[in-house]
């Protein structure tokens, strides 16, 4: 992570003249405190200068057309001092999703981990109807709310970086470029497909408490993304497939927040290859129960509560880039499909929600794979020992 600072002298001050008291400092420029109104709040400090006002603007809007999402940060106000814009929160704790990923806390939980990822997604979907995009998704800015006994929720923070699309920021972040997508990398304008690709180095670090890529060096990075991330052969299928949309080189493949919600099969009970062939019928009644319900699915909060292995962050003390950075990478082509890692399966197969899955096996285990068209509620996949190619 970041190497954290020290607050500027006059922060604290400032922030008791607002009436607050019980201040501990949680990062740079992140507080706890008691606000005599809210009671416990997390407290934002952002300087006059930087301070991007789509932030504010975005979460008026959504109170004045009294649109509510559960999944976003709540805010409940804005002050001003001499130097800082303050924005109060809710507060939701000090460990966020990065700190239960490096502890493996939703390895092999593919359950949990697509609640998750859809309580993400819903977040980031009422951004992108706005016509906005939230520019910084990554594992530290996600964290959990506790709404019934034992049910928990994901929630997205900090909106700092949301801006409309195509508009750039005054003052844009710096992310380590393992966490930027690759059109970002190549000078390219951030999208709504590239908050996906974020969502996607989130998934993948819930599945495997690491970052897919980690060389700085920003050329190899670009060579890295294009093959794709390693070790999605030990994930089911769905996963496997959602991974390789997600994390596609080519952002026109990433399809949209709205398209995944209704259509991805991790939201789906996981059914093995293996038993598709065994019990074609059973298998096909199994798949079809939806484990994610929008609006409604939750996780265990007995999980988040598990003794957490102290390791070492996952985002790294390397090279950042700025998102409007003028120094444009080499452009590199795009691939013609979406291609997986290796797999082991032999066959390739596709099945549309209430109809008899069909199965045959490739002719030959070198021949080329070609996708089989899927309409809107249809899950297409083509497997060769090679490749996966995905569409749904």
């Amino acid at each position: 992570m970041f190497k954290p600072q020290s607050a500027a002298p006059n922060t604290i001050g400032e922030l008791q003249i607002l009436g607050l008291i019980n201040i501990h400092q949680i990062n740079q420029s992140v507080y706890l405190a008691t606000h005599p109104d809210f009671g416990n709040v997390c407290t934002i400090v952002r300087d006059h200068a930087t301070f991007n006002k789509n932030e504010w603007e975005f979460i008026s809007n959504l109170t004045k057309e009294q649109i509510e999402c559960k999944f976003l940060v709540k805010y409940l106000g804005l002050s001003k001092t001499a130097s800082f814009f303050v924005l109060f929160t809710e507060y939701y704790g000090e460990k966020n999703l990065e700190d239960y990923a490096v502890s493996n806390t939703f390895k092999i939980k593919e359950d949990e981990t697509a609640i998750v990822i859809g309580n993400i997604l819903e977040a980031v979907n009422e951004l992108h109807k706005k016509k906005l995009t939230h520019g910084n998704l990554k594992l530290s800015n996600i964290f959990f709310k506790e709404v019934a006994p034992d049910k928990s929720i994901a929630v997205v923070t900090n909106l700092s970086s949301v801006k409309l699309q195509g508009e750039k920021l005054k003052n844009p972040p710096k992310i380590p470029i393992q966490f930027q997508p690759p059109e970002v990398l190549q000078g390219q304008p951030y999208t709504p497909q590239s908050d996906l690709y974020m969502i996607g180095l989130i998934m993948y670090g819930m599945l495997f408490g690491k970052i897919p890529y980690t060389t700085d060096n920003p050329q190899a990075l670009l060579q890295e993304q294009q093959s794709g991330p390693q070790g999605l052969d030990s994930l089911s299928l769905g996963f496997n497939s959602v991974l390789c949309t997600l994390l596609a080189f080519d952002p026109n493949q990433r399809t949209s927040c709205e398209q995944i919600l209704q259509q991805c099969p991790i939201f789906f009970k996981q059914v093995d290859l293996q038993f598709y062939l065994d019990n074609p019928q059973l298998a096909i009644q199994q798949h079809n129960q939806r484990i994610y319900n929008r609006g409604i699915s939750t996780i265990p909060s007995h999980i988040l509560a598990q003794p957490q292995l102290k390791l070492q962050p996952m985002e790294p003390l390397v090279q950042s880039l700025n998102m409007n950075t003028t120094q444009l990478l080499p452009q590199l082509p795009i691939k013609p499909q979406l291609m997986g890692p290796p797999t082991s399966h032999i066959m390739d197969y596709w099945v549309q929600p209430g109809a008899t899955p069909k199965l045959k096996k490739a002719a030959s285990p070198k021949q080329s794979s070609v996708p089989v068209p899927a309409s809107q509620d249809t899950y297409g996949y083509t497997i060769c020992c090679e490749s996966l190619l995905v569409r749904y």
